[in-house]
């Protein structure tokens, strides 16, 4: 429902797809507590467990500046694809609670 410039109800239709062969460990990535000007990093796993050993990730994205990321692929073969992700909070992270999401970008059409 919209109130401005005039009411009005609209209704909106998202699809979405939830992929059970895509596999983070962790589930996500916590810095904890960092101190004003202090850079951190995580490594997050990433399995892809499916049949195509040609998969591949492009490009991971976030609207977030103070995070960086760096793939490096760790492993392929088996019907199993994986990658390490390192994600860096960097030094100049403004002070506060952040929650941002990381967007995997693959070369899978389906």
């Amino acid at each position: 429902m919209f109130d401005q410039p005039f009411p009005a109800e609209v209704q909106l239709n998202i699809t979405g797809q939830i992929r059970g062969d895509v596999v983070f460990h962790p589930g996500m990535v916590e810095f904890g507590e960092v101190n004003l000007g202090e850079a951190v990093q995580k490594t997050i796993r990433v399995e892809y467990i499916g049949r195509n050993n040609l998969w591949d990730i492009l490009d991971v994205r976030s609207e977030n500046t103070s995070l960086e990321v760096e793939l490096s692929e760790a492993g392929r073969g088996g019907g199993r694809v994986t990658y390490d992700m390192v994600v860096r909070l960097t030094d100049r992270a403004p002070v506060g609670y952040i929650q941002s999401r990381l967007n995997l970008i693959t070369n899978d059409l389906g």
